[in-house]
């Protein structure tokens, strides 16, 4: 009888696991309503190497793109908001300081800018690296990818 239940608990669980997906995974259908097979989304890590390059990702994936920066001197990582919204969607925008001692001051770090690819399309990630009071600085640095978002096979 304890085989019984037992062989019992492990297929439902078993059953669950094959025929559902986590939230963020893609779904492909088939013939037969029991088995779904499931897609995980992939995360792009992108860093100041991968400048003007073109980036192929699918839908549900992440990209993170982090960039050398330092808040403290008013520099800071603009237009992370300026992408074709209905292609990508900015899930993050955060600023990393470099470890350091207690109070101290001025210290670097990297700007961490986390979108998810929502749709197929293209769009462009073009960022600025300024002080914002100084758009016209001739020391502004840039940072652009074409992200291409293709649908899950």
């Amino acid at each position: 009888m304890k085989h019984i239940v037992l062989f019992t608990a492990v297929a439902a669980v078993a059953t669950t696991l094959f025929v559902s997906c986590a939230k963020d995974d893609e779904q492909q259908k088939t013939d037969n309503p029991q088995i779904a097979i499931c897609y995980a989304a992939e995360e792009f890590k992108l860093t100041e190497k991968d400048n003007g390059k073109t980036i192929k990702v699918h839908t549900g994936d992440l990209i993170r793109i982090t960039l050398e920066s330092n808040i403290t001197t008013g520099y800071d990582w603009e237009n992370a908001d300026k992408v074709d919204k209905s292609i990508l969607k900015l899930e993050n925008n955060d600023y990393v300081s470099d470890l350091h001692p207690e109070g101290m001051v001025g210290v670097g770090g990297n700007t961490v800018i986390v979108y998810r690819a929502l749709k197929q399309g293209k769009t462009k990630v073009d960022l600025t690296y300024m002080q914002p009071w100084e758009p016209d600085a001739d020391d502004i640095e840039k940072f652009n990818v074409t992200i291409e978002v293709l649908d899950r096979p």
